[in-house]
């Protein structure tokens, strides 16, 4: 394959030329970046929106070479996106002739290269299944390098079955999805009881874990009983 979008590092900015010659240059201050499993995505400071003013640049790693055409320089989207990061964090500071030093108020400017705000996950969807009969699941959430958390859950229990969700903590490496030990039962103080529970009915809440110190990892636990239930737990994390 062909490779169609040349990247140019100049330096306090990354131009990408695509093969009918437009060219777009995104400043690394500022600059937001992101991955998923199929693409990397840059774009500015305003965030990853669809505007005229704020253009989001979609790229593969087969499609990035430093010409049109050439051969591509990286053999997976973690190779480019390791190289993007890498000269995002070169971006030039200095003082001399301009950017690092604020003459009107004399000081010197500080950059932050990868603020909090911009470390964050999509939402992910932890659970998903329907009519699985009587059984016990568990799911880990590791939390390590972030602090805050939404869980948004939907439990649905036909008649005469029930659906329970509850929320675990633990700090203990060794802890995992075959059991609850090495967990504390932390349901009270994210959901408000002692579960969120569907019986004949659907059940549907969003939880918002905001707190100073956050545990190593999290993990949903849903009990079904029967088989005329179903289960969507969506999560997501930022620091």
């Amino acid at each position: 394959m062909a490779t169609t979008i040349a990247m140019t590092d100049l330096g306090n900015s990354l131009q990408f030329e695509l093969a009918n010659g437009h060219k777009f240059v995104l400043y690394k201050l500022g600059l937001q970046i992101k991955q998923d499993e199929t693409y990397v995505y840059l774009t500015n400071a305003n965030g990853f929106v669809d505007s005229a003013e704020n253009k989001t640049i979609r790229l593969r790693f087969n499609q990035v070479s430093d010409t049109i055409g050439g051969a591509a320089l990286y053999t997976d989207n973690d190779e480019l996106m390791t190289a993007i990061t890498t000269a995002v964090e070169s971006v030039s500071l200095g003082s001399s002739g301009g950017g690092g030093y604020d003459e009107g108020i004399d000081a010197q400017k500080v950059f932050v290269l990868n603020p909090d705000y911009e470390h964050y996950t999509e939402s992910e969807h932890l659970v998903d299944f329907a009519a699985v009969g009587a059984a016990t699941s568990r799911y880990v959430i590791p939390m390590e390098g972030y602090r805050f958390a939404s869980i948004h859950a939907k439990l649905t229990a036909g008649a005469g079955d029930t659906n329970t969700m509850t929320v675990w903590a633990s700090n203990n490496p060794d802890a995992d999805d075959s059991a609850d030990t090495d967990w504390v039962d932390i349901s009270t103080d994210v959901i408000g009881a002692a579960s969120l529970a569907a019986a004949n009915s659907t059940e549907e809440a969003i939880y918002f874990i905001d707190i100073s110190t956050i545990p190593m990892k999290l993990m949903i636990k849903i009990v079904t009983t029967g088989s005329a239930n179903a289960a969507d737990v969506y999560v997501k994390k930022s620091s």
